[in-house]
Formats: C-alpha cells, structure tokens, sequence
C-alpha cells in the first residue's frame, strides 16, 4: 500500500509593493499560504501522477497552453524538455548557456549548468540560465537564444533562478546556487563568497528601457518567484 503524501507547498512568502496594487492583506497571504479547500481543488484525489522520472534535478516546470505542453529544466545534465502528449522529448542540450561564447566563459565545475525558471513572453522563453549565470530568451521554434542582462553593473549575476513575467517587465530571483561546484555541493559559505555582487538580489528588468533595478539585496536565498492576483510580487 502506497502511503498518502503530505506536501508543505509554501513555507513562508515575501511581498513588494513594486506591482500596481495595494499590499497584500494579512487575509490574501493567509489564503495564498492556507487555505485548505484551495489546496483540496487542486489535489482533489490528494495524489499526484507521476508523468515522467528518470531526470537529475528537474526544475522551472513552464505550461505551454497554445502546445498543451510542459517544458521543464534538468539543471545538473543542462538538458531542456518539454512533456506532451504523455511523452517527453528533449529539446535542447546545454540549456544553461555553456555551449555558447559567454563573456567570462563558464565554469566546468558547476554543480547545475543547465537552465533553472522560465517565463513565456510573447513568442519566447525568458530562462534563467546557470552555466552562463544569465537571463535569455529562447525562441523554441529555432531553438535561438538572445542575451536579456547578465550583469549588474560591472559584476556578474550569481545566477537567475526564477522569474516571472508581466507585459512590461521580468522579475528574476539571483541567489548563489549557480556558485554551487561539483566537488563541494553543499549550500556552503564558499558559494557567497564566491559571488561577484556581494549579495543575492530580487530584480525587475524594464523590457522596454532595458534597466535592470535590485528591488532587494537582503534576502539570503531568494528563489521562486511569483504573481499573485495580478498586483502583488512574492
């Protein structure tokens, strides 16, 4: 007999006011985090399906709805696959940019080389990219990709995690974990000393304008990020 999972979804959220909107209310952050019949919609057998197994460290799971399909992240192996139709193919090797030429180059000691969140944006993929510690953005029929920031100032980004897109700009997590070597992968010291920044950052990037804008620096390990009704950043 299989025992029935529990799942701890969200352990603590934190809000910007950077959005349209007012802050979240205590009763909206007890809703996101709580409610209990919200969970029951969702999970209405309370088990989930297991469609696909077999990877390293999957991540960054983007629903595709014009393809009913999945694309997600394989950041140690850097491969990019998408699930449709029950089946899932790869789309692209080196997803995280080291196959590229990145100004810096890549680390070939990096625990998680591949590509980590995406976001669609119009006919494209914005992805967090490890190995070339990067944001692009991926055109899926071509499988082209295009450099979206790599740098704040003159230092180098630890490495985009997450991020989530509005019609007008890109919010992206950049914690340490792109820092991360193969010989020592623990979430140790090493990896923040490692950091060119001196910080991990929460960022908006003005697609029009191109500005990119730390919106925090205080966070220790930022790293999902997310849109709740629209108007509120967590």
């Amino acid at each position: 007999m299989v025992p029935r999972a529990a799942c701890l979804v969200v352990a603590a959220a934190y809000a910007f006011d950077t959005l349209p909107g007012q802050e979240l209310t205590t009763e909206e952050a007890m809703r996101l985090v709580g409610d209990r019949k919200a969970w029951r919609a969702i999970f209405s057998d309370n088990y989930p399906e297991l469609v696909a197994e077999g990877f390293a460290w999957p991540e960054g799971p983007t629903w595709l709805e014009d393809e009913k399909a999945l694309i997600f992240s394989d950041t140690i192996t850097g491969k990019l696959h998408i699930w449709k139709g029950g089946a899932v193919t790869l789309l692209k090797e080196h997803a995280g940019g080291c196959a590229v030429d990145v100004a810096g180059g890549c680390d070939t000691e990096q625990l998680e080389p591949g590509s980590n969140g995406m976001a669609r944006v119009g006919d494209r993929i914005a992805v967090c990219q490890h190995g070339a510690r990067r944001l692009a953005f991926l055109d899926l029929a071509s499988m082209k990709e295009e450099l979206i920031v790599e740098r704040h100032g003159r230092a180098r980004l630890n490495g985009p995690n997450d991020v989530v897109a509005t019609p007008d700009a890109l919010y992206f997590t950049d914690p340490y974990y792109a820092l991360l070597e193969k010989r020592r992968p623990a979430d140790a010291q090493y990896a923040d000393d490692k950091s060119e920044l001196g910080f991990a950052g929460v960022y908006r990037y003005d697609l029009r304008t191109k500005d990119l804008e730390v919106l925090d620096s205080s966070l220790m390990r930022p790293n999902g990020i997310g849109i709740v009704n629209g108007s509120h950043l967590v």
